[in-house]
């Protein structure tokens, strides 16, 4: 029995013997409801006064807000309970053997997948090892419905290693925050960027304008801007038998970034102004519609922007290769491979996650994606989890039941 029946028995009781009209007893637990939230606000406002007393009294004695590098605080304390409640409802999705699998579960798909992406409410596949591979959409509680076919064959450039020959093949490229995805098609003359919603298909088209020879991927997609990556290449990308790549380019030198606005009526794919390496040497290293992550010359690091080139913050943590872009779908988190910690991009702040890593069995040799905006998804050879940016909490690892050592993570 809860405390309000409790005390609806006891007001019962009290009045039992009482003559003259009946009480109301919803009224006067009503009453006693606004009374404790009265009190629960005098409290919460008296917490907040202490609160900025001890900022000012900090920002008098030190001159200054706590600087970004120094020691990360310890981890809030949450019970892993409750943050399962931020989590998917089911174990990371990875891509093995041509079949995307959860835990021991295997997703149902009718052709083999070359590569896949998560989105709020499913996941869309590319089929493999077909002359005209379809885009497929299923969701999370089944269901599938075809959404486009034969996307142009792309990967990161210069991903490809001797392991992993085939590179990070960005086909089709979604955002986990929402169900909006992005590709680029062959058009009657000319290549083509897609946007369109998991559920209903297509939904704008607009012309890639014309190159020569040149690699093109989907950096990113939101509710409002793509961002499309264009490198020169020595000649049409080619796909092979068995799903290679040929004619790679050469070095990065050359590759712009564009984007679109696909949102507004008639707006056209343009260049951002901003360059794969910049003219003074930084290198952009992500984006997302509202914050950038470069790398520039002389200094260990990453400096996080905004599109227009506003300085947000600076850190420390090291950048790494990653076979996930390293901010978060909105831009709030960049996570760090090599220092396995993750990066609050509006301020600097380094949160450590590996002591949690280490706890749930993650190597130095990990790998990752993020799957929601605070849910990022680490693996390495043997393990897999899904570790939270806010609480810097992991998750207690899937039981897989194979290695992973050739596992591919969804292209987000």
């Amino acid at each position: 029995m809860n405390s309000e029946h409790l005390v609806r028995a006891a007001l019962e009781r009290s009045v039992s013997g009482i003559s003259g009209p009946e009480p109301d007893v919803d009224a006067l637990l009503a009453a006693g409801q606004a009374v404790r939230v009265r009190r629960a606000t005098v409290t919460a406002a008296v917490a907040a006064v202490v609160v900025l007393v001890l900022v000012g009294v900090t920002i008098a004695w030190t001159g200054s807000w706590p600087s970004a590098e120094e020691p990360v605080p310890a981890a809030p304390s949450v019970t892993r309970e409750a943050r399962q409640l931020t989590m998917l409802a089911s174990d990371p999705p990875f891509l093995i053997g041509g079949l995307v699998q959860q835990g021991r579960d295997v997703a149902e798909t009718d052709a083999r997948v070359a590569q896949f992406t998560v989105l709020k409410s499913g996941f869309v596949w590319v089929e493999d090892e077909t002359s005209e591979p379809r885009i497929v959409f299923r969701g999370w509680q089944g269901g599938t419905n075809v959404i486009g076919h034969d996307p142009w064959p792309s990967v990161e450039p210069l991903s490809s290693t001797p392991e992993h020959p085939r590179g990070l093949r960005r086909n089709v490229v979604g955002n986990p925050e929402r169900n909006w995805l992005a590709w680029v098609e062959q058009g009657p003359t000319r290549k083509r960027l897609v946007v369109a919603h998991a559920a209903s298909g297509a939904v704008q088209r607009t012309t890639i304008p014309e190159a020569g020879p040149e690699w093109v991927d989907v950096l990113s997609v939101s509710a409002e801007l793509v961002y499309l990556r264009r490198c020169p290449a020595p000649s049409e990308p080619v796909e092979l038998l068995g799903g290679d790549l040929g004619t790679l380019p050469t070095s990065r030198a050359g590759c712009s970034i564009w984007q679109w606005s696909w949102q507004h009526p008639n707006a056209e794919l343009v260049p951002s102004g901003h360059s794969w390496v910049e003219p003074d040497g930084a290198v952009v290293q992500d984006v997302t519609t509202g914050v950038w992550a470069v790398t520039r010359p002389g200094r260990a690091g990453l400096t996080f922007v905004s599109p227009e080139g506003g300085r947000l913050s600076d850190t420390n943590a090291m950048v790494g290769e990653n076979e996930g872009h390293g901010l978060s779908p909105d831009g709030r988190y960049w996570f760090s491979p090599g220092s396995r910690s993750v990066v609050v991009t509006e301020t600097g702040e380094v949160r450590s996650l590996s002591a949690e890593l280490s706890r749930v069995g993650i190597g130095e040799d990990l790998r990752f994606v993020w799957l929601e905006p605070t849910t990022v998804m680490v693996i390495d050879n043997d393990t897999v989890t899904t570790c939270d940016a806010s609480l810097v909490i992991c998750d207690e690892p899937a039981d897989v039941g194979t290695l992973l050592t050739r596992a591919i993570l969804p292209v987000q």
